[in-house]
């Protein structure tokens, strides 16, 4: 749930961003360590979800529509490690994480 309370959404922003940078460095560690890939999906959502959840308290802290909150270039990894990974249903998610809410783009047959 949001609240209205500057301090307390900028200080929740940063600790969804920590929690997810968390998550993607274990990541990173368990596909370096030979893990089988398929372990890997549930790990890579919560990385989505805390960027999300990030994104979410810093659009009501700037009291504004959502923000981006990954660059386009980490965006492209996302998407290469979604289809890498077997989760292409978070494509929109990613998309939606690297181009904010104000944007709509569209590729193949499939709208974001």
């Amino acid at each position: 749930m949001l609240v209205e309370d500057d301090e307390y959404n900028c200080g929740e922003a940063h600790r969804w961003n920590s929690i997810a940078d968390c998550h993607l460095k274990i990541l990173i560690l368990d596909f370096t360590a030979g893990q089988p890939i398929s372990l890997m999906s549930e790990r890579f959502e919560q990385v989505i979800q805390c960027l999300e959840y990030e994104v979410a308290h810093t659009a009501n802290l700037n009291q504004s529509a959502r923000p981006s909150g990954i660059n386009l270039e980490r965006g492209l990894a996302f998407w290469g490690l979604a289809v890498l990974l077997g989760e292409n249903d978070l494509s929109a998610r990613i998309s939606l994480l690297a181009l904010g809410g104000g944007w709509m783009m569209t590729i193949g047959n499939m709208r974001f």
